[in-house]
C-alpha cells in the first residue's frame, strides 16, 4: 500500500546551526547523519539529516515546504570538506580586503562555502554593536574572490560566542550554546524575578554580554509551580493559625510560613489560605507590686529652704556665682591677667607718705 503521507527531514548546515525543514517524499530511506543537497536562497547547499517529522494526520502546515534535490554521494561529501578546508584561509583573505579597503569596526567572523565553492557566506560582526553597511564589504570582497556569489550578513553577540565557543560563565567547559542550542530564543530579566536568582550583572550575564540562556531552561516549571501558591509577604491561613509568607518554593509546590508564638512552618498550596492581616494585640497592663521606696530622710538640724531663700541663692548664683573675680580671672578669659601683664603696680610706702606730707604743707 502507498504511504501518501509526507516524509519532513530537518537539515543543519552548519554544526548546532538552525534547523530547517524539507520534504523527502522520494527518499523516504534517509536515515540521521545523512547527506543531501538541496536548493536555498543562497543557491545550492549540502546538508546534513538531523531530525525526522511525522506529520499527524490533517496538519497542512508542511504543505508548502520544498524538496530535497537528492541523497548526497561520497564524491559530494569528499568536495565539500575540500572546501571547508579553504575556509580558514579565506578569512584571512576578507581581513586583508577589509584592512585595505579601510574598512573600520567590523570583524570577520566566520565564511561558509557552498556546494563545489559557488557561492561564499560570510558573517560579520560589529564592534560596536551598531548596524553594518553591508554594501562596501560586499564589493570588497567580490574584488578579492572571483567568480563566487558573495553574501554578507551580520550576527549578534551570541552567535558570536557560540562560533568561538569557550568556557560559559557558570564554570561549565563548554557554552550550552556551543553544545546543544541550534537557536535563541528571546531572554528577559522577569525570567530571573520568576527563580528568585540574584540581579547583579555576574550572576546573570553570560560570556556574550547577553543574559544568560540558561534563564530560560526552567522558567514553565517555576511559572507553573507558582500559579496554586501565595506570594510572598501574604498572610495565610494555616492549620496552625495565622501566619505570613516568608518563602516560596514553586518545584516543590510549598510555602514557609512565619506563625506568631510557632516559627517557620512548611505547608502545602492546599493546605494555606489567603486571609487578612490580623490585628494587632493589645498589651496587658502591668501589674504593680506594691513597693513603694522610701522617700528621702531630712538631716537633723537642716532646715528646708524658704521660697525667699530659695529665690534669693538662684538670683545670687545668676548674677555672678559663675563668674571669676574681676581682674583675678584665669588668662583666657577676657579681663583676667596673664603672667602679670596689664596688672596695676602697687605703690611704695614710702611715696605714698611723701605725697601726704605734701598735700598737708599745701593745705
Amino acid at each position: 500500500m502507498e504511504d501518501n503521507t509526507d516524509f519532513i527531514i530537518g537539515i543543519q548546515f552548519t554544526r548546532l546551526g538552525k534547523l530547517y525543514n524539507f520534504k523527502a517524499n522520494e527518499d523516504r530511506d534517509l536515515a540521521i547523519n545523512d547527506h543531501v543537497l538541496v536548493e536555498t536562497s543562497r543557491g545550492l547547499q549540502l546538508g546534513r539529516v538531523a531530525q525526522m517529522i511525522t506529520p499527524p494526520e490533517g496538519d497542512h502546515s508542511y504543505a508548502n515546504l520544498k524538496p530535497i534535490i537528492r541523497k548526497a554521494t561520497e564524491d559530494d561529501v569528499r568536495a565539500q570538506a575540500e572546501w571547508l578546508e579553504k575556509e580558514e584561509e579565506t578569512i584571512e583573505l576578507a581581513r586583508k580586503a577589509l584592512r585595505e579597503n579601510r574598512i573600520k569596526n567590523v570583524k570577520i567572523i566566520d565564511v561558509e562555502y557552498g556546494y563545489s565553492g559557488e557561492s561564499l557566506n560570510v558573517l560579520v560582526s560589529s564592534l560596536s554593536d551598531e548596524k553594518i553597511n553591508i554594501h562596501p564589504i560586499r564589493e570588497a570582497l567580490i574584488r578579492q574572490f572571483h567568480g563566487a556569489s558573495i553574501n554578507v550578513r551580520q550576527v549578534g553577540p551570541r552567535d558570536v560566542a557560540k562560533i568561538f565557543g569557550g568556557i560559559g560563565a557558570c564554570g561549565l567547559n563548554e557554552r550550552c550554546c556551543s553544545q546543544f542550542l541550534n537557536e535563541f530564543t528571546s531572554i528577559s530579566i522577569r525570567m530571573a524575578k520568576e527563580q528568585e536568582i540574584s540581579l547583579t550583572p555576574e550572576e546573570i550575564t553570560g560570556m556574550c554580554g547577553r543574559l544568560r540562556c540558561c534563564l530560560i531552561y526552567e522558567y514553565d516549571q517555576y511559572v507553573e509551580g507558582r500559579k496554586g501558591l501565595p506570594k510572598k509577604s501574604k498572610w495565610v491561613e494555616t492549620p496552625e493559625g495565622v501566619g505570613r509568607v516568608s518563602l516560596v518554593l514553586p518545584l516543590k509546590g510549598t510555602v514557609m510560613v512565619d506563625i506568631p508564638d510557632v516559627g517557620f512552618k512548611e505547608f502545602t498550596g492546599e493546605q494555606v489560605t489567603v486571609t487578612q492581616r490580623p490585628a494587632p494585640r493589645e498589651e496587658a497592663p502591668r501589674r504593680s507590686s506594691g513597693y513603694q521606696p522610701p522617700a528621702p530622710a531630712d538631716k537633723p538640724g537642716e532646715e528646708e529652704p524658704t521660697d525667699n531663700r530659695r529665690s534669693n541663692r538662684s538670683s545670687s548664683q545668676n548674677r555672678g556665682g559663675n563668674r571669676p573675680p574681676r581682674g583675678r580671672g584665669d588668662g583666657n578669659q577676657p579681663g583676667g591677667a596673664r603672667d602679670g601683664q596689664n596688672r596695676r603696680p602697687r605703690r611704695n610706702p614710702d611715696q605714698r607718705r611723701r605725697k601726704d606730707s605734701s598735700e598737708g604743707q599745701t593745705g
